[in-house]
């Protein structure tokens, strides 16, 4: 934009360029927007801007300088839970903004994963998986990430291995729509329930390549192991265990790289998905 849009470069000339990610914009635009709002972030964010440095939770010179963006207005980076501002117009005119944390990193502190060791899992259209490693970052050997879990005040930050998977609930709904082996989401559990195993069959879900932590963007997704035997049942079946196989080989490569052992693993429970209806059954009072 900056090479590209009149206007952008303008604004860097006359030094009123500003960037930011999503929340940045948020936050500037419910505290006043062009009527003085603040231009803010945490270091969970911060760190997606590939700016950050996450050893110090500062913005890298030679990182800035690399990407050509000297000159460019950054939001300064506060912790991850204080009050920022309050919002000056509408229904929530008033009401102070006391939190900001990335997509993940908000998942895993909403899954109170506040313990070195500890492990959130959130199944969505992919797959996301954080390792808390503690104030110290790890870097990976393995094909992981290595992000910021979250900073709250007068506290170290602390830090996490992530692994990305691609393909998880999209699985599900690629076999509906596209398949037609099932008609709702949900129906997959119950025909996947039908079975004691998949007969051989082995799907691995490379629509979009493999991600974590295997990073190959020329794989593609294929079923084997397909027999005259084969029902689809066994294809339900091998479809929600894809996810449980990518789990596990992030989670073996979270475990490798900080050579720490997994204390607890939090994931949401939906009975909608779980594959054996019997552990519904047996957990009749628990909520979604």
């Amino acid at each position: 934009m900056i090479d590209n849009v009149s206007s952008v470069s303008k604004a860097l000339t006359n030094g009123r360029l500003a960037f930011g990610t999503v929340d940045s914009w948020i936050i500037y635009n419910l505290t006043g927007g062009k009527e003085g709002g603040i231009h803010v972030t945490d270091p969970t964010n911060a760190s997606r801007t590939l700016l950050l440095d996450i050893t110090t939770l500062k913005y890298s010179d030679r990182l800035i300088d690399y990407f050509a963006l000297k000159g460019v207005k950054l939001p300064k980076i506060l912790s991850s839970s204080e009050i920022y501002g309050t919002v000056k117009h509408g229904k929530l005119a008033g009401v102070q903004i006391a939190g900001c944390l990335g997509d993940q990193s908000a998942a895993l502190v909403g899954h109170r994963v506040f313990e070195k060791g500890a492990a959130k899992n959130t199944y969505g259209t992919g797959c996301f998986l954080l390792f808390n490693t503690g104030t110290k970052p790890v870097f990976s050997n393995n094909g992981l990430l290595t992000t910021v879990a979250y900073a709250f005040p007068g506290e170290k930050p602390v830090y996490a291995l992530e692994g990305s998977i691609a393909v998880a609930g999209s699985s599900v709904k690629w076999a509906r729509d596209q398949l037609g082996i099932i008609k709702t989401s949900d129906e997959i559990g119950q025909l996947a329930s039908k079975v004691d195993d998949t007969a051989g069959v082995v799907f691995v879900t490379a629509f979009s390549g493999l991600w974590a932590p295997y990073w190959r963007s020329d794989v593609q997704g294929t079923i084997f192991g397909i027999t005259g035997y084969t029902t689809k049942e066994h294809i339900c079946r091998a479809i929600l265990e894809s996810i449980a196989f990518q789990t596990k080989a992030v989670l073996e490569a979270m475990l490798k790289d900080s050579g720490h052992e997994l204390k607890k693993l939090n994931v949401p429970f939906h009975p909608g998905v779980i594959a054996d209806r019997r552990l519904t059954a047996a957990y009749p009072n628990r909520r979604p």
